[in-house]
């Protein structure tokens, strides 16, 4: 079965030669179970108990109303305050109670795009935070084996629940997901509202999910350019990721500076969720780990708008089709895109993480996730809201789960089998940006200066000069 679908695929990405036969060949499979060593990480370390999935963590939060008098005018005036050159997210002193224990913290905002819409709509939307326990003497301090814990809800994630649910499926396909579970967050003496309670990316997750001898002592970006870990040095080098990020098209010199599988697993991770807001969806919510042997991995971040914020019929390979406002791919998926044999790769890999989609478990999580919340949503006073919205919307989510990899799975169907193709380009409509266009589908001659994708690699008139 394995040997005839990869026939089936070379058959079908056979429109897509853009590349040369002497391409660096994709590995024959993926290697290593669920955390193993060619799986990008996983589920490795055991999860700290604030992230108990079978219970809400309660934050209970003592700050001075002065400083949290504060954190309200840096949310409502982060844009005069960016202007200003001050920083936007300073971290406030407090005192943190978890049950019995009562340790120092330090609190802070979290968030940008979805802070500075939902602000600009209602002042008083419901904040999102970080919460630290390093930002004292003790830089190295720990409460529970977490340095820092966020706490996030956008307003626009009405289930409350797609984050731990996106994190619990890449878990389920031996991807790194962070740990995460439901919070109240409770300041001085009143309850502030309903979060998804999430783990941190950074070096305490790393060695979490690579725990290997020197494995989590990479570089960790966030986005392009965000140096995470291993920064303390101004003038450290940083030529690596320089070139990752300016590899121009030639898919052998990617290939010797990024681990590939880890890398297309990710991405289609992000392709079955999906995941708009990141590297695949071609928005900025990704980190790039540079791991010490394996080369830059991709990883996901932020999964708050996965699920039923799409259509169940997002393509899985063009994830720019009828996006309003646009998305344009980054550069190394372009060069996956434009390349026969690495593509034909992320299209087998995506038909192997669909057999990890467990439709009943993923909706039993729904269904005892959303029950486990629901009096602490139903009393949230910074709910975006009503109470009943917000349970209709878990519906939705728990339809979603069945609808998407049903549609994922007809278009396997179509790749594997050769499915219509309506303008007889050779390209069937799985794999075709434009069925309607003849001289538009995997392979075509850009038409230079027409403002047309012709090669379905998601750039208009690229190769153009």
């Amino acid at each position: 079965m394995r040997t005839m679908m990869r026939a089936l695929l070379a058959c079908a990405v056979a429109v897509a030669a853009c590349g040369s036969d002497q391409t660096m060949e994709p590995p024959d499979s993926i290697i290593g179970p669920p955390g193993g060593g060619g799986s990008g990480g996983g589920e490795v370390g055991a999860c700290s108990d604030l992230f108990d999935e079978k219970a809400v963590t309660s934050y209970e939060v003592q700050i001075d109303p002065f400083e949290w008098a504060a954190i309200h005018d840096e949310f409502v005036n982060w844009a005069a305050r960016k202007a200003a050159g001050l920083d936007i997210k300073p971290y406030h002193a407090m005192t943190l109670h978890v049950g019995s224990e009562a340790v120092p913290a330090w609190i802070r905002l979290k968030g940008n795009s979805s802070w500075f819409s939902a602000v600009a709509a209602n002042p008083n939307v419901k904040k999102q935070f970080v919460i630290a326990f390093d930002q004292g003497t003790d830089t190295k301090a720990r409460f529970h084996g977490v340095q820092k814990v966020e706490l996030d809800m956008p307003s626009l994630d009405r289930s409350f629940l797609h984050d731990r649910l996106a994190q619990s499926f890449l878990r389920d396909i031996g991807l790194p997901g962070l740990c995460a579970n439901s919070a109240k967050l409770i300041i001085n003496g009143e309850y502030y509202g309903l979060y998804a309670n999430l783990e941190v990316t950074n070096h305490d997750f790393l060695k979490r999910v690579f725990p290997g001898p020197g494995e989590a002592d990479g570089d960790l970006w966030k986005k392009r350019s965000d140096l995470q870990t291993n920064n303390e040095d101004p003038n450290r080098d940083n030529s690596r990721q320089r070139a990752l990020w300016s590899s121009g098209t030639d898919i052998n010199e990617l290939a010797t500076l990024m681990d590939m599988e880890a890398s297309l697993r990710t991405w289609a991770a992000e392709a079955l969720l999906p995941q708009p807001d990141g590297y695949w969806g071609g928005n900025s919510n990704f980190y790039v780990y540079d791991h010490p042997t394996r080369g830059f991995i991709f990883l996901t971040d932020d999964l708050d708008a996965t699920f039923e914020f799409m259509p169940a019929d997002m393509h899985p390979l063009y994830f720019w089709l009828n996006r309003v406002p646009p998305r344009y791919p980054g550069p190394q998926y372009v060069m996956v895109m434009n390349d026969a044999k690495w593509r034909g790769r992320f299209i087998e890999i995506i038909g192997q993480l669909i057999e990890g989609w467990d439709i009943g478990q993923l909706q039993q999580r729904v269904s005892t996730w959303a029950a486990q919340i629901s009096d602490a949503l139903a009393n949230d006073p910074n709910r975006s809201g009503s109470f009943q919205d917000d349970q209709e919307q878990q519906g939705r989510l728990s339809d979603y789960v069945s609808a998407r990899p049903a549609f994922v799975r007809s278009w396997l169907e179509c790749v594997n089998g050769g499915g219509t193709d309506a303008d007889g380009d050779g390209a069937a409509w799985c794999l075709d940006c434009d069925d309607t266009s003849p001289t538009t589908h995997p392979g075509a001659a850009e038409v230079c200066g027409d403002g047309v994708d012709q090669n379905c690699n998601g750039v208009a008139d690229d190769g153009c000069g």
